[in-house]
């Protein structure tokens, strides 16, 4: 039981009485509020959410985690925005016994939390809490609706966010991370658990390659300045000097009409060759 501390104080040679302190709470159940349907089932103390309290502060009071606490109560969410003045929460699961599993012949037995079995998945990278499991079963804790072919997991730290981890690893999208652990919620992730584990990898599954776009030259290269849209083929330049018309310079080489010299350089203005530049 989690309730409170227990102090036994002697007031005589024979005579004894018992004291119950809580450290900020007396020992009473409190369920005057409203208990969350989603509050878990074998839960066997209650307590009544006063101004100023927080996830943080309940669970200290009681003698929980932050983290059991918001598993007795998943309506408060993992960052504790979900917490609601005047509504019953549960501090106590089976009279501090742990979770109640109900085998086949109908009768309950409490769950004990063990260490992790040698079989437990390993950190796989250093300095990161990324761990491959070598077994089928996923690591603990973990949300619901964890895609089945996931081979790597990460547990959440303190300041993470999904799009935090979707950086810290590089191999795939918030979109994807979202997809493989649809329990936190789509990608703006309201339910990423602090202490969690999350699928970082499925085979066949990677992030999508970054498209780039070709650049295509608008003129061909050759001497400048030009003008542009000249012919992508051309070989041979003439840099235009004072006096030159598009006739001239067709008289000039003699090798091409002014309307091939057009063709070639569009920017002109064609046979009347209105738009000739010097130089």
């Amino acid at each position: 039981m989690h309730r409170s501390p227990l102090y036994w104080l002697s007031l005589g040679a024979v005579s004894f009485f018992h004291i119950s302190v809580a450290q900020n709470n007396p020992v009473v159940e409190r369920q005057s509020g409203p208990v969350p349907p989603d509050t878990i089932k074998d839960c066997t103390f209650y307590y009544d959410s006063q101004p100023g309290d927080t996830c943080d502060s309940i669970a200290a009071n009681w003698g929980i985690s932050t983290q059991d606490f918001v598993r007795y109560n998943p309506s408060t969410k993992s960052d504790c925005s979900g917490l609601v003045i005047g509504t019953s929460y549960c501090v106590e699961e089976n009279n501090g016994n742990g979770p109640v599993i109900t085998t086949t012949s109908g009768a309950t037995t409490p769950v004990t939390t063990t260490a992790p079995s040698p079989t437990a998945p390993s950190p796989v990278q250093s300095g990161i809490n990324a761990q491959s499991p070598t077994g089928p079963s996923v690591p603990s804790p973990h949300q619901d609706g964890i895609i089945a072919s996931c081979t790597k997991y990460y547990k959440v730290v303190s300041g993470d966010t999904c799009q935090k981890i979707v950086d810290k690893f590089g191999t795939f999208t918030i979109d994807q991370f979202a997809k493989w652990n649809p329990a936190v919620g789509g990608a703006d992730c309201p339910g990423l658990w602090l202490g969690y584990q999350y699928c970082i990898e499925v085979p066949g599954e990677t992030k999508p390659a970054a498209t780039t776009s070709k650049t295509v030259p608008s003129s061909p290269s050759g001497p400048t300045p030009t003008q542009s849209g000249i012919i992508s083929s051309c070989t041979k330049y003439y840099k235009v000097v004072s006096g030159d018309t598009c006739q001239g310079i067709s008289d000039k080489f003699g090798t091409f009409s002014v309307a091939d010299f057009g063709k070639w350089n569009p920017a002109v203005g064609g046979a009347d060759c209105s738009g000739l530049w010097l130089g």
